[in-house]
């Protein structure tokens, strides 16, 4: 089992309420396999789940890669990602997109020590096997019944230096956080999310947009591409020692 820090929180590796405007189809053949969802703009008082969220998929990427578990989420303890996910929210511009669906009020309420994490075939799925939404299937409000996001993406302005700055890049916006919880991997969730990080993207005004994804990360790769992302070239190290790549959108 994979205990993240100190926390009680253990990773199974693969095994506001909804606002007015729901996310369009953007692409053909686009699909989403799964029960009724919907999508909203979160805030500072999601921060909690947001935590649990990005550190269960980033701990289950590591154990579905063979790679040592290290940090969560880039911090030393889930209270410090709480806190940087905080940080995060409080950026120039910042626009928190969340997913949930009915079968996850909690997805991270069960029992953890209920099942063998190494259990499930590590190789079944990949954390963004996803395409974008293909039809509207919002009838439920998940959300309503205090179900916990299973899919975020945040949007904010992309600043110079690659973030070592405090200058806005104009017209840039800067897509970050993409996960989904490993329980949902699969069912195309993180080209639900990314359909509607781009389209709030385009309504505050951005004209372009950018990401970093692990080159070890193909599958998430090919949902950016197919989405029109295209990469730049450009590779550096994650905090980590991970390489990874970059890519733009014209929206």
């Amino acid at each position: 089992m994979f205990k993240v820090a100190d926390s009680s929180l253990v990773v199974n590796p693969p095994s506001a309420r909804r606002n007015e405007r729901r996310p369009p189809p953007v692409s053909r053949g686009a699909r989403y396999r799964g029960p009724v969802l919907t999508t909203r703009v979160g805030g500072p008082a999601d921060a909690p789940a947001v935590a649990r969220l990005w550190t269960v998929a980033n701990v289950a990427r590591q154990a579905h890669l063979g790679l040592p578990l290290g940090p969560v989420a880039g911090a030393a303890s889930l209270p410090a990602a709480e806190d940087r996910v905080r940080e995060r929210l409080a950026g120039p511009g910042a626009v928190l997109i969340l997913a949930a669906d009915p079968l996850a009020a909690d997805p991270l309420a069960a029992d953890p020590l209920a099942a063998d994490p190494l259990a499930a075939d590590p190789l079944a799925a990949d954390p963004l096997e996803d395409d974008p939404l293909e039809d509207d299937p919002l009838e439920d409000d998940p959300f309503e019944d205090g179900g916990e996001p299973v899919a975020m993406a945040l949007v904010v302005q992309a600043l110079a230096l690659d973030g070592a700055s405090t200058e806005p890049l104009p017209g840039l916006a800067h897509v970050s956080m993409v996960a989904v919880h490993p329980d949902r991997w699969g069912r195309h969730l993180g080209g639900v999310v990314m359909a509607r990080a781009q389209l709030e993207a385009r309504h505050a005004g951005y004209t372009r947009a950018q990401l970093w994804t692990h080159e070890t990360n193909h599958r998430a790769q090919r949902l950016y591409e197919r989405l029109g992302w295209t990469p730049s070239g450009r590779t550096t190290l994650d905090e980590r020692g991970e390489r990874i790549r970059h890519y733009t959108l014209d929206l």
